[in-house]
């Protein structure tokens, strides 16, 4: 009698409190095994920025390359500690509250049965987890996006001034996370101009507070137009010609589907020729992007019938990739990275549970399960196959702290990753070469001049492909004398014989 009373009870909790308990899984899983992987040269470089000694510079240094929001934060978060787990917790929270919010978004353009389907595929999107667990600002970016479209919507429909307070404030928020949050901007003018005898009594006061937004960026980051046209940055499909980065837009869709964590690594994608990489992969690749594809235009069907939402949708979902498509082929950047059009991803989500819920019962079902079942396999990969994890340099430290020897130098392209893993003697030297600044004949007179009066050097190219991307700087260390070649978890050391003369 007592199992028969407590089980309605423990559903009627679930039903009632069904947000909670997706929250609590979706933290689960941004929580498990957090601390597995050490950090590499992204998150090297957020705690870079965010541990300068004064607030004052942590402001200076963003504003070269990202807004100072999440620096800021991490400042005074990483006095709590340095090791994995604390400084990607704030990460995890982050992506745990976009459920609700997903949740929110589905119901307030749809149904609360949209809702629920966007919220549950959130909890098991594989891209959310990987972000989750960065020291990056990109799980940020994505809650402050998230609210502030939830807040858009509530705002073209009610006339409340707490919906007016908080999209402002997400939308300011959001431009001092990263530089992508321009792309709200862009996508809520265009869906305004397009319907704008519906919402024409909202345009004028909408423009005002879009107008600040970037007066405000523009004041704090004095690099803003610099930092889009002219810096150099490696990505995904890097220095490829036009037709060749083509791939990079199905494959984007494929990564808000499965992650980096199915068919070609994250590392791998970096190759020169990375887009005929993913034909060696069409066994595993061909079911998730299907499946995916269906569901997709299911959904796209399912929405066209609601032109106001299509729009709303379709522009949410296009205008981040194409810009950074567009970015990537015309500027000096020469790469492509999905991350920079990671608000997409929200878009993509609830179009996808448009599609879902257009099913019937069993099909229904069925989806589910089958989405489900290739998310886990994804995220299985992630947290157990070290194909897809990132470089394990804390390894590489270990090794060379027990083999080092008096008269050994250390080469390396993230020197201030390696050392916070090394605790090796003091008399070691470490080195570094930064490509986009040494380049030509200077770096090897550079490497000559530090290695005089060494016996051995330890070269540890954590980015091969941007460390040496033509091969020069392997070709002049393989003359050398090679005492040994050693291999990690995503990444290859090398140990030479010098001339100590």
């Amino acid at each position: 009698m007592k199992i028969y009373i407590f089980f309605p009870r423990a559903f009627q909790f679930f039903k009632n409190h069904i947000m909670v308990v997706f929250f609590v899984f979706a933290l689960f899983l941004r929580l498990y095994r957090i601390d597995q992987q050490c950090l590499w040269s992204d998150e090297c470089a957020s705690l870079g920025g965010a541990r300068l000694a004064s607030t004052i510079s942590v402001l200076s240094h963003s504003s070269r390359f990202h807004p100072p929001l999440y620096y800021l934060l991490l400042h005074f978060w990483s006095d709590l500690g340095l090791n994995e787990f604390t400084l990607r917790f704030p990460s995890a929270v982050f992506c745990a509250f976009l459920i609700p919010v997903l949740f929110m978004l589905g119901r307030e353009l749809a149904d609360t049965k949209v809702g629920l389907v966007a919220a549950f595929l959130g909890i098991f999107n594989p891209f959310l987890v990987w972000y989750a667990q960065e020291v990056r600002m990109y799980a940020l970016l994505l809650l402050l996006s998230g609210l502030n479209i939830l807040f858009f919507l509530y705002i073209l429909n009610k006339k409340k001034r707490i919906y007016w307070l908080v999209f402002i404030t997400t939308l300011f928020l959001g431009m001092l996370t990263h530089l992508s949050a321009v792309f709200l901007v862009i996508f809520q003018m265009i869906f305004l101009i397009v319907s704008r005898n519906k919402y024409r009594h909202l345009f004028s006061r909408l423009i005002w507070i879009y107008s600040a937004a970037f007066l405000l960026v523009l004041m704090i980051m004095p690099h803003f137009m610099y930092t889009i046209v002219n810096e150099r940055a490696y990505g995904l499909f890097q220095g490829q010609v036009v037709w060749g980065r083509l791939f990079a837009l199905p494959y984007s869709f494929f990564a808000f589907s499965a992650g980096f964590s199915v068919g070609p690594s994250l590392q791998s994608l970096h190759d020169v020729n990375a887009y005929l990489l993913l034909r060696q992969y069409w066994g595993i690749v061909l079911p998730f992007f299907t499946c995916y594809l269906f569901v997709f235009l299911l959904g796209m069907k399912n929405l066209i019938k609601h032109k106001e939402k299509f729009l709303f949708l379709i522009l949410l979902l296009l205008i981040p990739l194409l810009i950074v498509y567009l970015l990537a082929n015309f500027s000096l950047i020469h790469t492509y990275n999905v991350r920079y059009a990671c608000i997409a991803l929200l878009a993509y989500i609830l179009m996808l549970s448009y599609g879902v819920t257009a099913l019937g019962k069993i099909r229904f079902f069925v989806m589910i399960g089958l989405l489900t079942l290739l998310n886990i396999v994804s995220l299985s990969n992630y947290y157990h196959n070290p194909s897809y994890f990132k470089p394990d340099i804390r390894s590489v430290a270990d090794y060379i702290e027990i083999s080092e020897q008096p008269g050994d130098v250390i080469l390396s392209d993230e020197p201030g990753l390696f050392k916070m893993y090394f605790h090796g003697r003091s008399h070691v030297d470490l080195l570094w070469i930064d490509p986009s600044k040494i380049e030509g004949m200077e770096k090897f007179h550079y490497i000559q001049s530090r290695m005089q009066g060494k016996k051995r050097l330890w070269l540890i190219p954590n980015r091969l492909w941007a460390f040496d991307p033509q091969g020069e700087i392997m070709n002049y260390f393989n003359k050398l004398d090679k005492i040994e070649e050693k291999q990690f978890v995503g990444i290859r050391t090398f140990l030479f014989k010098l001339n100590a003369e």
